[in-house]
Formats: C-alpha cells, sequence, structure tokens
C-alpha cells in the first residue's frame, strides 16, 4: 500500500503524527488560522515592535533582504529567542492578552501562529 493510499494528502512526517495522534486530529493540528477575533484586534504596530524585539534578540542578523530589497525578519519563529521577543513586544505595548492566548495554544498551534505573524 503506498503512502497515498494510505493517509491521503498528508506528508511523511505528518504520518509519523497521525500513527500516535489518529489522521483527523493531525489534520484538525494543520487547519488552525489566528482567528479573526484575534487577528484583527492586533495593530500594525505590533509587528514593527517585534520586529525590534527581534533584532534586540538575534542582533542585526534577524533582517535579511527580500527579493524586492526590504528588510525583512528571517524565519525565526518557534526558537526561544523569538518567544523572548514575543512575549517582550505583548509586554510593552500592554498586549497581555495576546500574549495569554499564545501561551495557551498547542505547541502545533502556537507553530502555525508563529509563521502567519511572521509573514
Amino acid at each position: 500500500m503506498t503512502f497515498a493510499r494510505l493517509w491521503g494528502s498528508l506528508t511523511p512526517r505528518e504520518c509519523s503524527c497521525a500513527k500516535i495522534h489518529g489522521r483527523q486530529e493531525v489534520i484538525a493540528m494543520l487547519e488552525y488560522k489566528i482567528p479573526d477575533n484575534i487577528k484583527t484586534r492586533i495593530p500594525e504596530y505590533f509587528y514593527y515592535a517585534l520586529g525590534g524585539e527581534c533584532v534586540s534578540v538575534f542582533g542585526a542578523d534577524a533582517l535579511i533582504r527580500n527579493k524586492d530589497g526590504f528588510s525583512v525578519l528571517e524565519y525565526s519563529s518557534g526558537t526561544f529567542g523569538y518567544v523572548k521577543a514575543f512575549d517582550a513586544a505583548c509586554k510593552k505595548l500592554g498586549m497581555e492578552w495576546l500574549l495569554e492566548y499564545y501561551v495557551l495554544l498547542p505547541w502545533y498551534h502556537s507553530d502555525i501562529f508563529d509563521g502567519e505573524i511572521i509573514d
């Protein structure tokens, strides 16, 4: 039996999770998106503050030039340094509600959350 027939569109990494958690649970893990009621409450200046905190944690190496010539954050989400920067940005801006939401997410949703925030 082929991988595709057994697990459908799941990747090999997701397949190993599916053996532990079950296919439907893995699909639910991957379908997470930041809820609109959270996303709309995050002001644009939060992203600038988070970028500044990432530079404070990682140094100027946190910035890379994208294809359009703009400096953007290198993918660092999910690291201890990123969580430290996220924590600092939330606290400095009085956005503890976002930090409280974030720390209650299961690890697989927080990884997706991080990716959406950095993008």
